[in-house]
């Protein structure tokens, strides 16, 4: 965090896969989708709109405060 770099948001997809140990199909075949593209294009102008505003206001009460260490 002291090198500027900082999560905005995050989310998951699933993406296709193929190991040799793993069956196949497996269960992400398929994926990304136009589902998957849709979301993710969404999520993305989500950001978007975040990303100037936590720029401009680091210290917003509703940001959420990461910690590394142990608790």
């Amino acid at each position: 965090m002291s090198k500027g770099f900082r999560v905005v948001d995050w989310r998951d997809w699933y993406g296709d896969c193929t190991v040799q140990i793993f069956p196949d199909p497996y269960y992400t075949a398929g994926h990304p989708d136009v589902v998957d593209l849709e979301k993710a294009k969404d999520w993305g102008r989500e950001v978007g709109t975040k990303t100037p505003y936590y720029s401009r206001h680091p210290r917003h009460p509703r940001r959420k405060q990461l910690s590394f260490e142990d608790d």
